[in-house]
């Protein structure tokens, strides 16, 4: 059997298990309905739904097959993306059956059963990242930094992905690094900790200490990580361009190209060398920004050796030291974002909490310089206006920059990108501490969906996708510790240079 042949008939075998997924639903739906005793209103929606599903699925199908012989990796991917929606299926459908559950239990017993779903659909979708790797550890690890908008089970399960993915054995670290260096890493190094500080879904760290006395740590990229990323964002890319428009409210087509750009990025450590070099120059004169240096003669394409900082991760500080304390480090951090983006038109796009310090003082050191974004000097100064815009409530002007900067809506009229960016920036356009403003994060994220069904948002620049990464991270920090700090004079200076930047 054909390549070809054989991922049309796994296909197949695919849109079958979604029917028996359909009819499976069916039977669940009637048992709940006739326990309850409101069969016949329950059911005529829902069985239409889950047969509509199972047609979907094999429409969908269909125009993928159509697409394989030209996509060679396709074919490799087809049954890792199969696991990934049989899995996805599995949570949708429990949540699903509790929806119309809830709407004949009592509202504590509800309650709990939602609890108690979260719990485990978190622990199977941590389990899933950590067995798989790759591209879908790296959207755990994404979704573990929302810790405004998902449920505490989620952020509990998935922050382990963080610095705890599943670790590879020292003899496949140490056969790269030697590979890489050309030497026993007894040469190379006078103690080498085979524990690892942290592992990643592309790299795992280790601590070590060069024969002069330097500590330092060397992050290794994982042994054919780079052959499963580029597969994984293959698939990725032959799904946006299938289902990106018949998801309302996303540019999927965009951001999977953006991330692919950026995860393939994140694999070349000559490239980070230089981003984490280039972020020391300018962060050298900051009493409390530290910024790790290169140690060039010991850094390859696969390995990256670095000054070792030695601090507390971000998340663990925040959880335990004084409210003082906490205030001023997530200014340092929110400051320096302000300053990247504005100022220097070149910041740091992953700003997951594992890729912070604190250290005494404290003192804010970041890490990890894979993943960057540049802006020139008229991106800048457009978003800086756009910013201006929405704070003064210009609403003409704002609707004039989002056409500018390559927003489009569905029906042209940017009435919902106006209102979605007055919400993210609300917390910024008062003169107040972030503590004594109102802000409700399930209240946010339902007027954010509320406004994505009214007129979706049907393209997005390539250059906001890292952006808007940056704002959902920071904000979701910040909506769940609530510091005493005011926002409108971090920003301000830096809004006001970036609006009057000269062009390069």
């Amino acid at each position: 059997m054909s390549a070809a042949e054989q991922s049309t008939t796994d296909g197949m075998d695919w849109v079958e298990r979604m029917q028996r997924v359909g009819h499976t639903l069916d039977a669940s739906f009637e048992l709940v309905g006739n326990v309850l005793g409101h069969a016949g209103r329950l059911l005529q929606g829902l069985r239409e739904d889950s047969a509509a599903a199972a047609q979907e699925s094999e429409r969908l199908y269909g125009l993928v097959a159509e697409k394989t012989p030209a996509i060679g990796a396709m074919l490799r991917s087809t049954p890792r993306m199969a696991r990934i929606v049989k899995e996805g299926v599995r949570m949708a459908a429990g949540y699903r059956i509790h929806a119309h559950q809830a709407a004949y239990l009592k509202p504590e017993v509800a309650a709990q059963k939602l609890g108690a779903l979260h719990e485990v659909n978190a622990q199977r979708l941590r389990d899933l990242c950590m067995e798989l790797g790759g591209g879908i550890l790296k959207a755990g690890q994404f979704l573990s930094c929302r810790v405004d908008v998902l449920p505490e089970a989620y952020v509990k399960h998935l922050s382990c992905l963080q610095d705890q993915a599943p670790t590879i054995s020292m003899d496949a670290i140490r056969e790269r690094i030697e590979e890489e260096i050309g030497r026993p890493i007894e040469k190379a190094f006078a103690a080498f900790d085979e524990i690892p500080l942290a592992v990643a879904s592309l790299a795992q760290v280790h601590a070590a200490r060069l024969h002069d006395g330097t500590e330092v740590v060397i992050k290794v990229q994982l042994p054919g990580v780079d052959t499963l990323v580029r597969t994984d964002m293959t698939a990725l890319r032959l799904l946006a361009d299938v289902v990106g428009d018949a998801i309302p409210g996303t540019d999927l087509k965009t951001i999977a190209t953006a991330l692919e750009i950026s995860v393939l990025v994140e694999l070349d450590y000559e490239q980070e060398a230089q981003n984490t070099e280039a972020f020391g120059a300018q962060w050298a004169e900051h009493p409390d920004i530290l910024v790790p240096q290169v140690i060039g003669a010991w850094s390859t394409d696969r390995i990256l050796c670095l000054t070792r900082i030695q601090g507390e991760r971000l998340l663990d500080y925040l959880n335990g030291c004084t409210p003082t304390q906490r205030d001023r480090v997530l200014e340092l951090l929110i400051g320096s974002y302000c300053e990247q983006v504005l100022d220097n038109g070149f910041f740091q796009a992953d700003p997951h909490p594992g890729n912070f310090l604190v250290c005494p003082g404290p003192k804010l050191a970041m890490v990890d310089f894979g993943s960057v974004q540049r802006f020139s000097t008229a991106e800048r100064r457009a978003y800086a206006q756009l910013a201006g815009a929405i704070m003064t409530r210009d609403t003409v002007q704002m609707a004039d920059l989002f056409v500018v900067l390559g927003f489009e809506t569905r029906n042209g009229d940017p009435e919902s990108l106006i209102r979605f960016s007055e919400m993210l920036l609300e917390a910024f356009s008062a003169n107040v501490s972030f503590d004594e403003l109102d802000l409700d994060p399930q209240d946010i994220l339902a007027q954010v969906m509320d406004l994505a069904r009214a007129n979706p948002v049907s393209k997005i620049p390539r250059n906001f996708v890292q952006l808007g990464r940056v704002f959902g991270a920071l904000s979701g920090l910040l909506l769940h510790y609530k510091p005493r700090i005011n926002l409108l004079t971090l920003i301000a200076p830096p809004l006001s240079r970036a609006m009057n930047a000269q062009n390069d």
